[in-house]
């Protein structure tokens, strides 16, 4: 029997410029490997983590619109996709990607909410990947909006995926999902920063992952940042030009 873990980040997708630069650069930097299936007619290309399937690279050209950025795509479990677009819509966010079936994966949407935050929502055909207590190094630990209005994103996102607000820790903010779970961290972005959501992934030492991002021509925005009692983390930009986070678990 499938199960499904609505409201829960459940799949992230890299758009590039470059495909073998992005493989190359993720290889180095978070100890990603590669596979490809044949879906669909295309050629899917997945990074892992271990045996663990961490996400998919996707070209840029499949996107019709011009002068999109590379970037990356969090996809969220949903009951239905459909209710979860027209909810976007109707709470003042925009339907980017309307609702379209994936043969014999599921339905998806890209949608767009009312700040500017662009992710999808997903129903798979076989369920969810299971939960995890403790997550595996290089795996995707966290999702983060970075907004400009967070009394806004909280109503927007509560339509969408019924999430609640709730605490990590004092003067935290996150979104809470059903059983009193974590959606996703939340925030004010950076001064100049346009609201995004930001994907954080595992790394054993930040410091050495921070210097194989410039070893292997990506930048590093934001060097270090503690997080209380949890641990730190670094903003950076992959080589084609992707924005995303490192993770260091300093409690082991």
């Amino acid at each position: 029997m499938s199960t499904y873990t609505p409201g829960r980040f459940i799949w992230h997708e890299i758009f590039t410029s470059d495909v073998e630069k992005t493989k190359a650069f993720y290889s180095k930097v978070a100890g990603w490997t590669t596979q490809t299936m044949n879906m669909t007619g295309m050629d899917y290309t997945m990074f892992l983590a271990g045996e663990e399937q961490i996400g998919g690279i996707m070209s840029l050209a499949m996107i019709p619109t011009e002068g999109v950025p590379p970037h990356w795509l969090g996809y969220v479990s949903v009951p239905n996709v459909d209710e979860a677009a027209a909810a976007t819509k109707s709470g003042g966010g925009t339907v980017l990607k309307a609702p379209e079936d994936i043969p014999n994966m599921g339905r998806f949407a890209v949608l767009q909410d009312p700040q500017g935050a662009v992710f999808a929502a997903f129903k798979g055909n076989d369920g969810d990947q299971p939960e995890v207590d403790k997550p595996k190094m290089g795996t995707i630990v966290w999702d983060h909006l970075n907004t400009s209005d967070v009394p806004a994103a909280l109503k927007f996102y509560e339509k969408v995926f019924a999430w609640k607000a709730g605490e990590f820790g004092p003067g935290m903010p996150v979104f809470k999902r059903s059983g009193d779970k974590f959606g996703g961290g939340l925030g004010e972005a950076p001064p100049g920063s346009p609201p995004h959501w930001l994907a954080h992934i595992l790394v054993k030492d930040l410091a050495a992952a921070r210097k194989l991002v410039t070893e292997e021509s990506g930048k590093v925005l934001m060097e270090e940042i503690a997080v209380p009692n949890i641990g730190k983390f670094a903003v950076i930009q992959d080589n084609v030009g992707a924005v995303v986070a490192l993770f260091q678990d300093t409690n082991g």
